[in-house]
């Protein structure tokens, strides 16, 4: 209940209850008491909850701040009050003042003022208020509500902490933003502008700023540049990054949906308080923001705590910087600059440089920017490190081939991952200077940048990138027979570095000396890292190592130990991934576990780490016990995506080639024939490119084709036999594949695919036997189409046994029983059979008896019964021509129901012409669009594509 509403209420209360009513002004007169003086008399209880309803913050948007000086006396000051809670008259008079200096506000007015300034039913209304080409939108918040707003990728980011529903009723798409979106949360109002296209190309002016009761972004012309009035300073100290800012909300972890990554957001109640600058370094960066402070870019090893005086960041390749003290120079000191400060302060360093850069001539430049590559360096500002050296390349290419820029520009490379590059320089530096002071210090990381391009599966394809620098790759080749320690050689200058590097070289280092088989010297650069106070994630990645040298020894239950203890912290995913790999192999050599529990446990690692020599060695293994367990369509599609996402490496390149010998084992040895026909289908087709060329590829095929065709996956033989006869064959091999693949047609009732491959492989020079084989095809193909006088034609004198059999079943489908007596009466009352009759033989002879008995002839039904009925060996067919040779009227449509017997004749016409109609097929993998029917000619085979429907295998038409 606000205050003017609770003046309403007393005066009611003071009608119907009298003093009783009082109590409300209780409430009026302790708001505007001392607020040091919580402390109230309780009123009765019977009303409380339906009294002292009163918001904080409407509180502060109608009393004014120094209400509490007024001159009058608190409630708590009566003294007269009953044992029952009644409030005496004493306070009366100073109440009715205060009731009658209240309801001069237009009370209606009020309540309608009090929601539209804020929150209502969770809905929080937004204004929206256009002047000329400016634009403004009012956010009601009764309060200074912590907030961050910033510019990411397309969209404007406001962020409020605060719940609520969003509405703007009067926003339309205009020429700065084209529509807005909520993302969902509990605990924040997230809001996206997404900018239209005119403004996304200088989407520079805009604000945000606290008016009063809400938060007003604005937008347009008239306003001020991008960028906070008050922009927070980044400290870095003590091996820290510390943003100093007051008033900081709670953070919000969030992923952005449109670059999809995952960004910190802090908001700020402050208004126009935020970051100015971006700011990045190798584990975190901070955004440029007009309010609040946003992080994103943060590596598993960083931690950010929010304090009540600001944010601060710690922990991964943060640390270290700038957190050297001064040592006293003793033997053998870096060429590169690690702690390079001018008054320690980088902002004011950076900016006396600047100034010094602009004042000095033109031939002092380049130290001076020399100088500025130096203090971004070492402040962990690699990309504005490379550009300063980059511009010395370019304006003073003597200055830059000096030993000092050169190897700060290979050490920059190193830094920003650009390994390849990086190599390259000092491997040039080491061959044109044997005799350099800097000699170790080149080599140490000569050596580091080496053994992080061979180790970087990302990165493996620099060989491409350096194929055509001869003296490069001669320089790296020789490097690569030697055994040099760079190591050992530089320690004195590696104690130097900053611990986040030192660190990282000994871990090198140690994983060098385990592969070499030197476990001590391993042990010793491990314990280095130990002393020198590393992050977790570096702990973690020593203790790896350490396990790992308890492996090689042969401390199973050390190693074990270790490894167990690494996958079950969930913080380190890297290191949480490969110790459940490593421990896995082991206790599947062990015995402890089986196959499948190994793939049970490595499965879900595969979407937890990503990217590296980790992934390659996981998805490797992970896809030889795939294929152990003979999963072989796991197995293949986890190399599949090994090859892809570490192509060139040379891992990959052996993965290629397993799969391929994989692939010709099962195909050709045999073993995919034992599989599922769908499964080996699915395998074929998905991995179809590891057919080999030549004749072993050609007998794969018509394996699998003639697979496909006994387990009725019809449309499948026919694809590959298709593909084969279209790019792979050729002469009388590619007409044998042709009446095969006619055939297949046949079987799967599509006579129209037969007769266009039929016309498509069609030659003037065929030998007679082909010649006769095809002219009974076509026939065939006719027939099913329902071209029956084509197809008689065709066979028009022809009374082989092929021939024979077509007619037959023209005949016989289209009920012309005088045809189908001269057919077939010779075959059987002139040539009388002693041996019984075989399936096909007691097929015609029940046509003919059924031609017969339509036809009313008796005494050749008798005939035909007397000479066959006992060669008929099936039991079933023994019943049908039974019944047509008895003694019997002439059938037809109006008296064979009279038999009584129609069931037994309808099943078996039921039964012959299901024969001739499409049989249901099994679902089958669709076959690649590039297998489509013959032609003429032999076609360039094209790579695999993606699968369309299964009908797509169409013969080409004849050209």
């Amino acid at each position: 209940m606000s205050i003017r509403t609770c003046s309403l209420s007393l005066l009611r209360r003071a009608a119907k209850h009298g003093f009783a009513a009082l109590r409300c002004s209780r409430t009026l007169s302790t708001l505007r008491s001392d607020a040091h003086k919580p402390t109230l008399l309780a009123p009765p209880q019977r009303d409380i909850e339906q009294v002292l309803r009163v918001k904080k913050h409407s509180i502060s948007s109608v009393i004014p701040a120094q209400a509490g000086t007024h001159n009058h006396r608190p409630i708590s000051d009566c003294k007269n009050l009953t044992a029952s809670g009644i409030w005496i008259p004493a306070c009366a008079g100073m109440t009715l003042l205060i009731l009658i200096i209240f309801l001069s506000f237009p009370l209606q007015a009020a309540e309608k003022e009090k929601a539209a300034a804020g929150i209502q039913n969770g809905i929080l209304t937004a204004e929206v208020k256009k002047s000329g080409a400016n634009l403004s939108i009012i956010f009601p918040f009764n309060r200074e509500t912590p907030t961050a707003a910033f510019l990411r990728g397309a969209h404007l980011w406001l962020v409020f902490s605060e719940h609520a529903g969003l509405k703007i009723p009067d926003f339309a798409a205009d020429e700065y933003f084209s529509g807005y979106d909520q993302l969902a949360n509990q605990n924040f109002t997230i809001i996206r502008f997404a900018l239209a296209d005119s403004f996304r190309k200088d989407a520079s002016a805009f604000s945000l700023d606290f008016d009063k009761s809400a938060w007003v972004l604005g937008v347009g012309k008239a306003v001020a540049p991008l960028g906070p009035k008050s922009p927070i300073a980044v400290k870095i100290q003590e091996g820290k990054i510390f943003l100093p800012a007051l008033k900081t909300g709670e953070p919000l972890k969030i992923n952005d949906p449109e670059q999809g990554d995952e960004i910190v957001i802090i908001p700020i109640s402050t208004p126009s308080v935020g970051v100015n600058l971006e700011r990045k370094f190798v584990d975190a960066d901070i955004e440029e923001t007009v309010q609040g402070i946003v992080l994103s870019n943060l590596s598993d090893s960083v931690r950010y705590n929010v304090t009540r005086e600001g944010v601060e960041i710690s922990g991964g390749r943060i640390s270290g910087i700038n957190n050297e003290s001064k040592k006293e120079k003793v033997g053998p000191q870096s060429v590169l600059s690690f702690n390079y400060k001018l008054s320690g302060e980088f902002m004011p360093d950076r900016r006396a440089l600047d100034e010094q850069i602009i004042r000095v001539p033109e031939k002092e430049k380049s130290a001076k920017r020399f100088d500025l590559a130096k203090l971004y360096f070492s402040n962990g500002f690699y990309p504005d490190a490379l550009g300063a050296l980059n511009l010395i390349r370019i304006s003073d290419p003597d200055f830059a081939a000096a030993e000092a820029p050169r190897m700060l520009y290979g050490a920059v490379n190193y830094q920003m991952r650009h390994f390849t590059e990086a190599l390259k320089t000092f491997e040039k530096l080491e061959a044109e200077d044997k005799d350099s002071r800097a000699l170790p210090e080149i080599k140490l990381w000569r050596w580091a940048a080496n053994l992080r391009l061979a180790d970087d599966a990302k990165s493996a394809d620099w060989q491409q990138e350096v194929a055509k620098d001869k003296e490069f790759l001669k320089l790296h080749e020789a490097y690569g027979k030697t055994k040099e320690d760079a190591v050992s050689g530089a320690l004195p200058i590696l104690q130097q570095y900053p611990g986040y590097i030192r660190n990282n070289f000994y871990l090198m280092a140690a994983r060098e000396k385990i592969s070499l088989g030197d476990y001590d010297m391993a042990e010793n650069y491990l314990d280095s890292i130990n002393k020198g106070g590393p992050d977790l994630i570096m702990q973690d990645s020593a203790n790896f190592l350490h396990a790992v040298i308890n492996e090689k020894r042969g401390n199973f239950t050390d190693a074990e130990i270790g490894w167990r203890k690494l996958s079950q912290i969930p913080e380190d995913r890297r290191n949480r991934v490969r110790a459940e790999l490593y421990l896995t192999n082991l206790e599947l050599s062990q015995g402890k576990i089986t196959k499948p529990d190994a793939i049970k446990r490595l499965e879900p690692l595969t979407v937890i780490w990503r990217g590296d020599q980790v992934e390659l060695e996981l998805l490797n293994y992970l896809g030889q016990l795939y294929f152990a367990e003979k999963n072989y369509l796991k197995a293949f599609q986890t190399w599949k995506a090994l090859v892809g996402s570490f192509a060139n490496t040379s891992e990959a390149v052996a993965v290629a080639g397993r799969m391929q010998d994989n692939f010709v084992k099962l195909f050709d040895g045999g073993e995919a024939y034992n599989m599922p026909p769908l499964d080996a289908l699915s395998l074929f087709f998905e991995f179809r490119e590891l057919t080999p060329l030549g004749e072993k590829g050609d007998r794969i095929i018509r394996k699998l084709a003639d697979h496909f065709i006994e387990a009725d996956l019809l449309d499948s033989a026919a694809t590959l036999l298709a593909h084969q006869i279209r790019y792979r064959a050729s002469g009388d091999d590619k007409l044998d594949l042709a009446e095969k693949l006619i055939d297949v047609d046949l079987m799967n009732k599509k006579p129209g695919d037969a007769l266009e491959v039929l016309d498509a492989t069609e030659m003037e020079k065929m030998d007679e036997p082909r010649q006769q084989k095809r002219k009974y095809l076509r026939a065939e193909t006719l027939r099913q189409m329902g071209r029956n006088d084509e197809a008689l034609l065709l066979l028009k004198g022809d009374m082989s046994a092929r021939a024979i059999e077509i007619k037959d079943k023209i005949f016989w489908i289209s009920h012309d029983w005088k045809n189908l007596v001269d057919l077939l009466e010779p075959q059987f009352l002139l040539i009388k059979k002693q041996e019984p009759l075989d399936e096909k033989e007691a097929e015609k002879a029940i046509h003919l008896a059924f031609a017969y008995a339509f036809l009313g002839d008796t005494e050749k039904l008798k005939q035909l019964s007397k000479g066959y009925a006992k060669l008929i060996v099936d039991e079933k067919n023994q019943k049908f021509f039974a019944f047509l040779t008895k003694n019997r009227q002439r059938l037809d449509k109006e008296n064979v129901e009279e038999t009584g017997k129609l069931d037994d004749i309808s099943s078996y016409l039921a039964e012959y012409n299901k024969e001739n109609e499409p049989k249901p097929k099994p679902a089958e993998a669709a076959p690649p669009a590039d297998a489509s029917a013959p032609a003429d000619s032999k076609a360039e085979e094209p790579a695999p594509a993606p699968a369309p429907a299964a009908d797509a295998a169409k013969p080409a038409e004849k050209k």
